[in-house]
């Protein structure tokens, strides 16, 4: 068995390092020192993140320290990440709510796009749902639609406040056409609020409540999927029904650096990543929420991802519903 056909370990990790050093300006192998990534998730909701840096810390040879900066839309966490050298010692979760919080307030004072360089995505294809209570009188999509058809305005619809949920909310109304209240609630009020029936209807990840789902308290009238999840193959995709693609908006999440870390460390961070992602364990954290591990995809590819990710972001938020969370 030759070099290239023995497992990626800490000795071949090592090896692409020294590799890459001449792009590094000759500057000791990286990882020189503990690695720290920089989560907008809550302890508690940051399972998979730690898990990954769990088989990551192996691979480097350095331990891997999760720093969870949640709130101020990301402004938090992004900061303590360009405001850090750009060595690759400090990394951020980059997200899809980090495009959409800017496309929402475009005053933020970050640049999800400028300010960072996608390294590799950890997961994609995260289902976000349509939701009512489980005692709702809707069945199916079409069902909710007709209520809302037939009494314009009189109906509401719960979020959490400016951001994902929000955005996904008015696209919907505006796909079909449709009017409804818009009351926000503190956080996870929003869920207790729709099983209470307070509010007529949400649009969430389904990571969040996927458990109230099986329990009967909540029902997915459809998904924002490119494509039927695996998990939910009874689910239509809005997409689908209202034969408009602006409907697909899926969760998704990887790993960045700052905008000016060399390309070569960019390059390790990318495939000690793509190499965690393999481990069954890493999987396995990943796929209870639903997400669907990253596949292989050049930094070069999940780089450009991002960029139409945040192009069609802003063009749902400025030209289609034009919602602003300012």
């Amino acid at each position: 068995m030759n070099q290239l056909s023995k497992p990626f370990s800490c000795v071949t990790l090592a090896a692409a390092l020294l590799a890459t050093a001449g792009a590094i300006n000759a500057q000791a192998p990286y990882p020189s020192k503990p690695v720290r990534i920089v989560t907008m998730l809550p302890a508690g909701g940051d399972t998979y993140i730690r898990v990954l840096g769990g088989r990551l810390a192996e691979l480097f040879g350095q331990p891997v320290i999760i720093d969870n900066r949640p709130g101020a839309a990301g402004v938090l966490a992004v900061q303590a990440v360009t405001g850090a050298a750009p060595d690759g010692h400090t990394l951020i979760v980059h997200a899809s709510s980090l495009l959409i919080s800017k496309a929402m307030q475009p005053s933020l004072a970050i640049d999800p796009v400028a300010e960072l360089a996608p390294a590799v995505r950890i997961h994609g294809g995260g289902p976000i749902g349509l939701l009512v209570s489980g005692a709702s009188p809707a069945n199916r999509v079409e069902d909710l639609v007709a209520r809302l058809k037939a009494s314009p305005g009189k109906m509401n619809y719960g979020t959490p406040g400016p951001g994902l949920i929000h955005l996904a909310s008015e696209l919907f109304l505006n796909a079909t056409q449709t009017r409804a209240v818009h009351i926000p609630f503190k956080g996870s009020e929003v869920y207790t609020a729709l099983m209470r029936g307070d509010v007529d209807f949400t649009v969430s990840p389904l990571t969040l409540v996927i458990a109230l789902v099986k329990s009967g308290k909540m029902r997915i009238l459809g998904t924002m999927n490119a494509a039927r999840h695996r998990a939910l193959p009874d689910v239509p995709l809005l997409s689908e029904v209202f034969k408009n693609d602006l409907l697909i908006l899926e969760v998704w999440s990887g790993l960045a650096a700052p905008a000016k870390t060399p390309a070569g460390i960019v390059r390790v961070i990318h495939d000690a990543t793509m190499k965690a992602l393999q481990d069954p364990t890493v999987r396995d954290s990943i796929e209870v929420s639903l997400n669907i591990p990253g596949a292989n995809e050049s930094t070069e590819e999940f780089a450009a991802f991002v960029r139409r990710e945040n192009d069609k972001l802003q063009q749902i938020v400025n030209k289609l519903t034009g919602l602003k969370a300012e």
